[in-house]
């Protein structure tokens, strides 16, 4: 039997699927009218109805073909629309990721933000605490600082009184001042008084002496003094012109020493360290061989007389002269 599928699939090969079921549906409806058809008249009818429906077939598949032209034309911008979409996607897929990438760096940067804020917290609240402190602190330097300024007024007033004191003092230095200056002069005066006693009995002790000393010499040095004992004048190892009390030359043997000796009211230690350095040791270049003495009235304690003997000098007391 002749079918509408029979017609459609001739026609699919030339037709879009929509050409072909309106082709196929013309067509059968035209082959079952000439089927049913009794007569030739009936036929013409149906041949003039045939070529109408010809021409809306025609007018049809016309529209159909424009149609599909357009649809191919939409299919087209479509194709280019889908095209353009993918590409759009496609960057937009690209900006997710960047922006995928980006919220990552971005959390990790909230974290490390995080982190940081949970720090600088924590030392606020350091900060916090020392201030406290430090408040504290403040405080107490500055009940420090009112009994410093207690004790200022008091220092303050303290250092009133000592001035007044000060000025007292200052009155009470210049009359000792005076004073002392009148006791320097008296002290001076003395001095002078002693000074002249003390060369008078150093020069009656060394002139007893210039008489005695030959004879002890002999006897406890074997001594033989050559001329006389006197003062004198010589020069030492620096060039000096030094005055010796007692001053001579003698014999000892065969050997010639000389005499160089000095008096002391009240001898010491000191005294005979002093007159060992200033005069013995000076006098060592000009002298070879001194012969040290020193006379006295008395000693100074009782180690002075052997201490002259462990030094190497003659020791003579004035009542030794007697």
């Amino acid at each position: 039997m002749f079918t509408s599928n029979h017609i459609k699939q001739k026609l699919a090969s030339a037709f879009s699927d929509q050409q072909a079921d309106v082709l196929a549906e013309v067509v059968t409806d035209a082959y079952n009218t000439l089927v049913k058809a009794s007569d030739f008249g009936e036929l013409k009818a149906i041949v003039a109805e045939l070529a109408v429906a010809q021409q809306r077939t025609e007018q049809r598949v016309g529209e159909l073909a424009a149609a599909q032209q357009r649809t191919e034309q939409r299919v087209a911008e479509l194709a280019a629309a889908q095209q353009r979409t993918e590409q759009r996607m496609d960057q937009l897929i690209e900006r997710v990721d960047q922006l995928a990438e980006r919220m990552d760096q971005l959390a990790e940067r909230v974290d490390q933000l995080t982190e940081r804020m949970d720090q600088l917290a924590e030392r606020m609240d350091q900060l916090t605490e020392r201030m406290d402190q430090l408040a504290e602190r403040m405080g107490q330097l500055t009940e420090r600082m009112d009994q410093l300024a207690e004790r200022m007024d008091q220092l303050t007033e303290r250092m009133d009184q000592l001035a007044a004191a000060q000025q007292r003092t200052e009155q009470t230095v210049r009359e000792l001042v005076i004073r002392m200056d009148q006791l320097v002069e008296e002290h001076r005066d003395t001095r002078r008084q002693l000074g002249g006693l003390s060369m008078s009995f150093g020069y009656h002790l060394e002139n007893i002496a210039y008489r005695a000393l030959p004879q002890l010499l002999a006897d406890d040095y074997g001594l033989v003094v050559e001329g006389r004992l006197k003062r004198g004048y010589v020069t030492d190892d620096r060039g000096r012109s030094v005055e010796i009390n007692i001053l001579g030359t003698a014999r000892q043997d065969d050997r010639t020493v000389t005499i160089i000796g000095e008096s002391e009211s009240q001898l010491s230690q000191n005294d005979i360290d002093a007159f060992l350095q200033r005069r013995v040791r000076h006098l060592t270049g000009t002298f070879p061989d001194i012969f040290p003495i020193l006379v006295t009235h008395m000693t100074s304690d009782p180690e002075v007389e052997d201490y002259a003997r462990q030094q190497g000098v003659a020791l003579y007391f004035s009542y030794d002269f007697a």
